[in-house]
């Protein structure tokens, strides 16, 4: 794998920006088939001061097939490093059906780390 396409992790306990020219292209090296999600977290339409609200629905509905990329705003956290890599990105079509996988890969690994810290929905009489 080529170094410099992958999202630069490092030190611990840093916050980095990431290029929108080349975020996409570090994204895919980072998020590979073998990438053990439990520890490596993707999350997109996050707002805040580093970009918009716009989740992967509301771009593909906007999406004007004249347009070649759009900009998505994008968060990568590494919660063993205490890291996390931020910045609005641009983004093809196809990336996008992509970044949905690894969101959606993500929420998984989220939750099944996070199992034991939450009380079970019948322990506590249902709820939504």
């Amino acid at each position: 794998m080529n170094e410099q396409t992958v999202l630069r992790v490092g030190p611990h306990y840093s916050v980095a920006e990431v290029d929108a020219a080349t975020g996409m292209q570090e994204l895919r090296a980072t998020f590979t088939e073998d990438v053990d999600y439990s520890v490596n977290w993707l999350f997109i339409g996050m707002g805040g001061v580093h970009g918009g609200w716009e989740k992967i629905d509301d771009v593909l509905a906007e999406w004007d097939d004249r347009e070649s990329d759009r900009r998505v705003n994008m968060l990568v956290v590494f919660p063993r490093l205490v890291a996390m890599r931020y910045g609005e990105i641009r983004v093809g079509k196809d990336d996008l059906l992509w970044l949905r996988g690894v969101v959606a890969k993500t929420l998984e690994a989220v939750c099944e780390t996070q199992t034991g810290n939450v009380p079970d929905k019948e322990a506590k009489g249902g709820g939504k």
